[in-house]
């Protein structure tokens, strides 16, 4: 009489400051929003396998079928299928943009509200913002390299200590 609801499945690369796990998430509903839902403090995964970053590492690649992860730690969620970003709702206004973690630098289209001052892109009722046609670099030695370009990926806020708006590429698009 009931059936289950079939959730929609994405493959993602989840990048942190320690490691990379390549996994299935299947989001209560849309992804960004999933993120970006502050009820949920962790974020489960299915068929995961990890690799730490370190590169005196003393393990490797560790398979689970499950795992959650606490939504602070993880810097980057890229999809790393493009026929899936068709799923994904996003604003339509982006900027150039270059943001920078502790162990890497992320150049793309950062979606945001077209009015939105390019020193202050960032508001605080999101955790979890997207940057398309992303391009992911390593600026330490690293074990496990992440995918170096994916055609989205939710950056963390909490994770970025600086950005800056390209504005050679801003200009170019006016």
């Amino acid at each position: 009489m009931f059936r289950e609801i079939e959730l929609n499945t994405f493959r993602v690369e989840v990048v942190s400051e320690d490691y990379i796990l390549l996994a299935d998430i299947q989001p209560r509903g849309d992804l960004q929003g999933y993120l970006n839902d502050r009820n949920w403090e962790f974020i489960p995964f299915k068929n995961s396998e990890m690799s730490l970053l370190a590169a005196d590492r003393r393990i490797g690649n560790v398979q689970q079928e499950q795992c959650s992860i606490n939504k602070s730690m993880v810097v980057v969620l890229s999809l790393l299928d493009e026929a899936k970003l068709a799923d994904i709702h996003l604003q339509s206004s982006t900027r150039p943009i270059v943001i920078y973690t502790g162990v890497f630098a992320i150049q793309g289209r950062l979606h945001v509200p077209p009015d939105a001052p390019d020193e202050d892109l960032l508001d605080d009722l999101h955790d979890f913002f997207p940057v398309t046609r992303a391009s992911i670099f390593p600026l330490r030695s690293v074990a496990a390299q992440p995918t170096k370009e994916v055609p989205l990926l939710f950056i963390n806020r909490k994770a970025i200590q600086s950005y800056h708006v390209r504005k050679k590429d801003r200009e170019a698009e006016s």
